[in-house]
């Protein structure tokens, strides 16, 4: 700027005019994939860097969307929902509450730099809610008895997330219904209608004869939810030939 004389004057200034238009990067949200049967879960967060205006802790937002959750499978997600923000969100590991049931869960993570650039961290995992047990399931029957099988029925349940059905056999019933020891398991890898929740009976083959044996059955779901019924309990037939043999020897000491 010069006067009317045509004097100039420079006018200068100390400071540093700083652009930053790089939201900060290198972060991540990472929480389970799959099925839980709790009501809540642990999220990690990570904020990444920004080597140009630093990262501002007070931006942080944690986000989540939901579907319904049946068969196993996810319905279609609603819209994001901010559920924590700035210092609400515990950083770096933030557990979430009061999760419902068959409910599936997505979340996304935004924290922003200084100049105000926001990084979007997400991630394709896909968190399945059910902490509800399957029900219904009113007893276990012994409906016929053979020399090595023994055919059983029972009601079935109603679960949203049905597994499967599995009956623990053997001659302890301690072991059994702990499912450990000498027990052995018929599933749906013995017989695979037991992977169908209408499914109302199996016959366990390959016993001994003149045996007792303990069953006892359990529906589980996809979360690992259990509901079971008591312990039954029969004696596997004695083969005919065996019958045959001791009314034949009965006829000679007669």
């Amino acid at each position: 700027m010069s006067d009317n004389v045509s004097n100039q004057a420079t006018y200068e200034s100390s400071n540093i005019a700083k652009i930053d238009a790089n939201p900060p990067s290198g972060g991540s949200i990472d929480y389970l994939d799959g099925f839980s049967s709790s009501t809540s879960v642990s999220i990690a967060l990570n904020d990444g860097t920004d080597s140009e205006s630093g990262v501002n802790t007070s931006s942080r937002e944690l986000q989540r969307k939901s579907a319904n959750l049946s068969g196993g499978n996810c319905g279609t997600f609603g819209s994001w929902a901010t559920i924590a923000t700035g210092t609400a969100v515990d950083y770096p590991n933030h557990t979430d509450s009061g999760l419902s049931s068959n409910t599936c869960y997505q979340y996304r993570y935004l924290v922003s730099d200084n100049a105000g650039n926001t990084a979007t961290y997400e991630s394709s995992k896909i968190l399945k809610v059910d902490y509800t047990a399957p029900t219904g399931l009113t007893s276990l029957n012994i409906v016929s008895v053979g020399t090595n099988y023994v055919t059983l029925s029972w009601s079935q349940v109603t679960e949203e997330n049905f597994s499967h059905y599995e009956i623990w056999y053997g001659q302890s019933q301690s072991d059994v219904e702990n499912r450990t020891g000498s027990a052995q398991e018929w599933d749906d890898s013995k017989d695979p209608n037991l992977a169908q929740k209408t499914t109302t009976s199996t016959t366990i083959t390959g016993l001994s004869a003149v045996t007792t044996y303990f069953f006892k059955i359990w529906a589980q779901d996809l979360a690992g939810n259990e509901e079971t019924v008591s312990t039954v309990s029969t004696t596997t037939l004695t083969p005919f030939w065996i019958l045959q043999g001791l009314i034949f020897q009965g006829l000679i000491l007669q």
